[in-house]
């Protein structure tokens, strides 16, 4: 038997003729799509004709001409100064992640990127030792789609724009110095490159002037330096970087997007308007360390190992999964509350998100013991953040294991019951508020978790399917209480259980989970209940 062929790699032509021309039975049968079983890809070929309507078109041809500058300008508008910041940071670890790799001997042991803000020249520094940029890639740091970066790095930055964004957001005007460590040693020239008022307001201006330093020296090799010439801003006040509020938000930014990361890299160093202190990683977790006879709610972490497809190749991918409890059910103050955060390649994207697993967890209070985080490693192609690493793309493949995979979803199920339970103990506030011991764990330079497991996933394996036996499972021992409850005896025919398990997003044979099923269905009912009653 012929082998199927991955719908995703076709070009949209293809799919169109093959839309317009074969019964949609016939296409499941030549064709897959990556994360989809054969009934999901019937629905999906079947939306697409709808969309597309493959029939009533003749020959396609293109049009479109060259962008200009209008895409970078209109984007920077939307871009917070923090947000500017970290794309340069970005950048410049990416570049030193790759050059650590590619050429451990000619670049930099350790990462120092320092930023700094002269009040009086109204002058921002930027500036790293990541390796530098040569002469024939200096369009790398001005002009939007060239980069290093490719699709199938395991980087943090991935749209080709980050820096140049950056630029138009924070300057008027910009010096650009760079340094290139050649790692054949055959060249050493520091370069500028000037961007005026002129330059950085025309929007069809791509091309730009740059010349040689002629004292080298004032960069060292693989330094790059950006002095922006700052924004005012607001316009006629005391200009932003004066304001100490607006100075702590920016420093916060930073800790929430790079702590994980500067955790597990030590070598990794941001210096943020103090060039003696770097930022040292922050717990934003504070998880619940509460282990004794009939509890543990220390917190857990399964590394799910898969791979996806990109252009017809298979490239391996971890998810990162991290739930725990946390130590309160407010708000706390510094004002963490609860929520998954989402990270790529350790980098945080979105925090406290509370709508993504939302089908998977329980509502009410119980919702604001909720601790933990998503983090997604491998490709950049393979991760769902925006351009600005704000939002979450919610369309790509990956978040369809994320929030439908069997394995995914009995984790999630396991917590789930847990919270449930704290919730309904009655004693609240003694089962969570014992802290770990310790946030971090120095040796291994990374949180400090207590459960940890590795597991394969198969995203095209959904039945059958259950996490090993030996992975831990938290549990709460709730008190006995005096018994003042009515039993309620409910029977369903077993094509009626099935449609109540898919109804609640429940996996697995039906037996084992009838009794969560029953739960699933006083919550549900007494919600509605007590609304009505209201």
């Amino acid at each position: 038997m012929a082998s199927k062929i991955s719908w995703d790699g076709l070009s949209h032509e293809s799919r169109i003729q093959i839309l317009a021309e074969t019964p949609i039975d016939q296409i499941t049968r030549n064709y897959y799509k990556e994360g989809s079983d054969e009934e999901g890809f019937q629905q999906f070929i079947a939306r697409e004709t709808s969309l597309w309507s493959p029939r009533n078109v003749g020959p396609f041809k293109e049009a479109g001409d060259a962008p200009t500058k209008e895409v970078v300008l209109g984007a920077w508008r939307d871009l917070e100064r923090s947000e500017a910041l970290l794309e340069l940071t970005d950048n410049s670890v990416d570049n030193w992640l790759r050059r650590t790799a590619q050429y451990p001997i000619k670049t930099a042991s350790e990462l120092d990127i320092y930023i700094n803000i002269d009040r009086a020249t109204h002058q921002l520094t930027y500036e790293d030792n990541a390796g530098g940029v040569p002469e024939e890639r200096l369009e790398n740091l001005v002009v939007p789609g060239f980069s290093e970066t490719e699709p199938l790095s395991p980087t943090i930055g991935s749209y080709k724009t980050g820096g140049k964004k950056a630029i138009f957001r924070l300057a008027t005007a910009a010096q650009i110095t760079t340094r290139f460590w050649n790692p054949a040693d055959s060249t050493d020239e520091a370069i500028s490159i000037h961007l005026d008022q002129s330059w950085i307001a025309n929007p069809t201006q791509y091309r730009f002037p740059y010349t040689y330093l002629k004292d080298k020296a004032v960069l060292q090799k693989g330094q790059t330096r950006f002095v922006l010439q700052l924004r005012e801003e607001p316009i006629g006040g005391p200009p932003w970087f004066t304001d100490p509020d607006k100075i702590g938000k920016i420093s916060k930014e930073f800790l929430r997007a790079y702590s994980l990361l500067l955790l597990r890299n030590p070598a990794i160093h941001i210096h943020f308007l103090d060039p003696g202190k770097p930022l040292e990683p922050y717990d934003f977790y504070s998880f619940s360390g509460t282990t004794a006879e009939g509890v543990d709610i220390m917190p857990q972490q399964v590394v799910f190992q898969l791979e996806m497809e990109h252009q017809g190749t298979m490239h391996p991918v971890k998810l990162e999964i991290v739930l725990g409890c946390r130590t309160s059910s407010g708000v706390d103050k510094d004002g963490n509350s609860g929520g998954i955060d989402l990270y790529g390649n350790d980098r945080l994207f979105l925090a406290y998100d509370q709508t993504l697993f939302a089908h998977l967890l329980p509502s009410g209070g119980s919702r604001n013991l909720i601790r933990g985080f998503i983090n997604i490693k491998g490709p950049n192609t393979f991760i769902p953040w925006d351009t600005h690493k704000r939002h979450l793309n919610v369309d790509r493949d990956i978040i369809n294991i994320l929030t439908k995979h069997p394995l995914v979803v009995e984790l999630f199920e396991n917590w789930r019951r847990t919270y449930s339970d704290i919730s309904r103990s009655g004693i609240v506030t003694k089962l969570i508020s014992t802290p770990l011991p310790k946030a971090f764990d120095p040796e291994k330079h990374d949180l400090f978790i207590p459960h940890r497991t590795t597991v394969s996933l198969d995203p095209k394996k959904k039945r059958l399917v259950r996490l090993p036996k030996d992975i831990p499972v938290p549990k709460v021992k709730a008190p006995k209480k005096k018994n003042d409850s009515i039993s309620l005896r409910l029977l369903v025919t077993t094509n009626e259980a099935r449609a109540l398990a898919s109804y609640y997003r429940l996996v697995g044979d039906l037996r084992s989970i009838a009794g969560e099923l029953g739960v699933r269905i006083k919550e549900d009912v007494l919600k509605k209940a007590r609304a009505k009653s209201k």
